[in-house]
């Protein structure tokens, strides 16, 4: 009895053999893919080189304004003078607002409003000059310290900066805590007519 399951197995290990080896045999093996040479990491050609060191800086005060004139030599002679106003918290001296005004390389004048980080993206700012009209700035670029809003200057906004006395600001704080600035503006047209020089 005990022979008879032995040949039985042995039978059947026989059959299968003999079904599976064919199927076998016909498989190759996948030819092996030439090994890839590693990529070359590139060097850059040569360290990007820093912007250049002014060669002169001038600083003015004009009321409420900071004009700060920089000249530089290369590569071409060039002075470049931007205007500012900085709000800080009295209690820790963080910068809570910083609003330049400048030229932009192609003459355009803009306004630049530098806020830290934490505000409601979507509505902006809202900025209102004296009693007037409401005007939105939308953010440009949030970095991870702050957001920018820009805007350009046209000949009337410039002219209704001038003679503001102040400047209203609304900063939407992204769980709801709005700053409300109101910035006395004293100086403008001196400032800006600095720009120019």
């Amino acid at each position: 009895m005990r022979e008879l399951r032995m040949r039985r197995l042995v039978s059947g290990l026989v059959a299968v053999c003999v079904l599976v080896a064919p199927a076998l045999a016909q498989t190759k093996a996948a030819p092996k893919a030439p090994m890839e040479k590693p990529a070359e990491i590139k060097q850059p050609a040569s360290n990007p080189s820093p912007p250049p060191a002014p060669i002169r800086t001038e600083t003015f005060n004009f009321d409420s304004w900071t004009v700060s004139c920089q000249e530089f030599a290369e590569p071409k002679p060039k002075k470049t003078c931007v205007a500012q106003i900085r709000v800080t918290q009295s209690q820790n001296g963080q910068v809570v607002l910083l609003w330049t005004i400048g030229h932009r390389d192609d003459g355009q004048l803009e306004s630049l409003l530098r806020i830290p980080t934490g505000v409601a993206i979507r509505p902006g700012i809202d900025l209102k000059v004296d009693s007037g009209a409401v005007r939105k700035l939308d953010y440009a670029v949030c970095e991870p310290t702050f957001c920018t809003a820009t805007s350009t200057l046209d000949a009337a906004e410039v002219k209704e900066l001038v003679g503001a006395e102040a400047i209203h600001f609304v900063v939407y704080g992204s769980n709801g805590n709005n700053l409300k600035l109101d910035l006395p503006v004293k100086g403008t047209d001196k400032a800006l007519a600095a720009l120019k020089r």
